[in-house]
C-alpha cells in the first residue's frame, strides 16, 4: 500500500471499492470527504492512490496557473463524446488554459449587453407562474421551488448562451426531461470518474449508441443538438450574427466544436440553498449561502507530477491524485473558527478586505451567477413570502459532483 503512511479510513489504501466507490455513489460524498477530512487532518487516503484535502494552501499550490500538477483521468468521466474533450473535460493543461481564456470573456457577459435584460425577463416569468398558479390564499397550494428554480435558471442560461429560452417556465414544465437525465447520468458520470477504466470499456464503440446523441428528443442529447443547430447558423454566407454568449465564444476564437456552454445546475442549487435559509433566516447572504453549501462537490482531483511532492511534511509519491472537498474546505473551523459550521452572514464584513478575497472562490460564470442571484432574490423576495411546508426534512436531496434536489416544498404569498 503504497500510501500507508499517511492516514485515512481503514482499508480504504487496498481498494477503491472499499470507501472511494462505494461513498461515491452514497449521495452524501460531499459530508464523508469532508467528516473523513476532521477526523484524520488536512490529507487523507481515500483509496490506492487517492488523496483528498480541506486545506486551502494545498488546493492553491497544485491548482495555479504554473503549477506543475496536471488534470487527473477524474475529468475523463465528465466527456460526452468519445473523442472529444470540452473544456471541463480537457486533461492537456496547455489546450484547457488556452480554452478557458478564450471563454473568460463570454462568461463574464461583457459581450453580451441584453445579459442583464435577459436575466430579468425570465425572472419576471417566474414571478408571473407563481401568481398565477401558486399563491396559497383559502387554498393551499404548495410549489416546489427546487424544481421552478431550475427551470428559472434553464431558461436563463439557454437565453444568454443562445438567444433564446427554452420555454420550461411558460410550459412551467422541463420541457427538454434535462432535471431528470442529469439526475440519471450524474451518478455515472461520478462511477466513470472515480473508476477512469470503466470510461474505456463505456465509450467502446459497440457501446456508443447509448451515449447521448444530438438527434436524441429529450435530456443532455437535445440540448448537444440544440447547441450545435445555433452554432452551426452562425457560419455560412447566411451566418446569423447575435451578442449572445455563444456569439462572443465564436468571437474569440473558439471553434465550432470547442464551444461549451454550462451553468444552470450550479445556479440553481446555490438558489436553492440561499432561499431555504433566507427563510430559515431572514439575515441571509448569498457568499454566506454558497459557502455553508457549496453547489460544485465533484473531486476535481489532480495528479503529483515527476518527484513527487512534500506537503506539510508528508511526502506524497508521483502519480497520486489529490481532490478536494469543497465541504471541509468551507466548514473547516481553521479557516473560518469555531462556528464553521453555523449559518452566520456576518461573518463576511469581519476581518480585512484582503482576508475576505482570499475566502472567495473563483469559477468562470461567477459575473452571470451574482447577477443571477441577486436579481433573483430581490425579485422573489419583493413580490413573495415564502414559508416551508416541512421544517425538519425541507426537501430531498442527493450528491453526484452536482447536486440533485427535489420537493423544496413552499408555501407562497403575498
Amino acid at each position: 500500500m503504497r500510501l500507508r503512511h499517511i492516514p485515512g479510513p481503514p482499508l480504504a489504501g487496498w481498494s477503491k471499492a472499499v470507501w472511494l466507490l462505494r461513498k461515491s455513489l452514497g449521495g452524501r460524498f460531499h459530508l464523508d470527504t469532508a467528516e473523513a477530512c476532521e477526523k484524520y487532518g488536512s490529507i487523507v487516503r481515500i483509496g490506492p492512490n487517492e488523496l483528498v484535502t480541506n486545506d486551502p494552501d494545498v488546493l492553491r499550490r497544485i491548482s495555479a496557473v504554473r503549477s506543475p500538477y496536471t488534470r487527473s483521468e477524474w475529468y475523463a468521466g465528465a466527456r460526452l463524446e468519445p473523442e472529444y474533450d470540452s473544456m471541463f473535460s480537457e486533461r492537456n493543461e496547455e489546450r484547457h488554459n488556452m480554452l478557458r481564456s478564450k471563454a473568460a470573456i463570454a462568461y463574464s457577459g461583457k459581450d453580451n449587453k441584453y445579459l442583464e435584460q435577459s436575466i430579468q425577463d425570465n425572472i419576471a416569468k417566474l414571478v408571473r407562474l407563481l401568481n398565477s398558479k401558486y399563491i396559497s390564499t383559502t387554498e393551499f397550494r404548495p410549489v416546489d421551488m427546487a424544481e421552478k428554480l431550475q427551470l428559472l435558471t434553464l431558461d436563463i442560461i439557454s437565453e444568454i448562451a443562445f438567444g433564446d429560452p427554452f420555454g420550461n417556465l411558460e410550459s412551467d414544465e422541463d420541457i427538454s426531461s434535462y432535471m431528470e437525465t442529469t439526475k440519471n447520468m450524474m451518478p455515472l458520470i461520478i462511477l466513470l470518474g472515480t473508476w477512469p477504466e470503466l470510461a474505456k470499456v463505456f465509450f467502446w464503440k459497440p457501446l456508443r449508441r447509448f451515449l447521448p446523441k444530438e438527434t436524441d428528443t429529450s435530456g443532455v442529447g437535445k440540448l448537444m443538438g440544440i447547441g450545435k443547430k445555433v452554432v452551426a447558423e452562425r457560419f455560412g454566407p447566411d451566418k446569423k450574427v447575435k451578442q449572445d454568449m455563444i456569439g462572443s465564444l465564436l468571437a474569440h476564437g473558439l471553434s465550432k466544436r470547442e464551444v461549451y456552454v454550462a451553468g444552470s445546475d450550479t445556479s440553481a442549487t446555490t438558489m436553492r440553498v440561499t432561499l431555504l435559509y433566507i427563510v430559515t433566516n431572514p439575515h441571509a447572504v448569498i457568499k454566506e449561502g454558497m459557502r455553508i453549501f457549496p453547489p460544485v462537490t465533484g473531486f476535481l482531483s489532480k495528479t503529483v507530477p515527476n518527484g513527487g511532492d512534500t506537503i506539510n511534511g508528508t511526502f506524497i509519491p508521483v502519480g497520486t491524485t489529490i481532490g478536494w472537498s469543497p465541504f471541509g474546505l468551507m466548514r473547516s473551523k481553521k479557516i473560518w473558527g469555531s462556528d464553521a459550521k453555523l449559518f452566520r452572514p456576518e461573518r463576511w464584513l469581519e476581518g480585512s478586505a484582503e482576508d475576505r478575497q482570499k475566502k472567495d472562490i473563483e469559477c468562470l460564470g461567477k459575473n452571470i451567477a451574482n447577477i443571477e442571484l441577486n436579481k433573483a432574490y430581490v425579485e422573489l423576495l419583493r413580490h413573495f413570502e415564502f414559508t416551508l411546508v416541512d421544517p425538519v426534512v425541507p426537501w430531498k436531496g442527493y450528491n453526484a459532483g452536482l447536486f440533485i434536489h427535489s420537493d423544496l416544498l413552499m408555501k407562497v404569498t403575498r
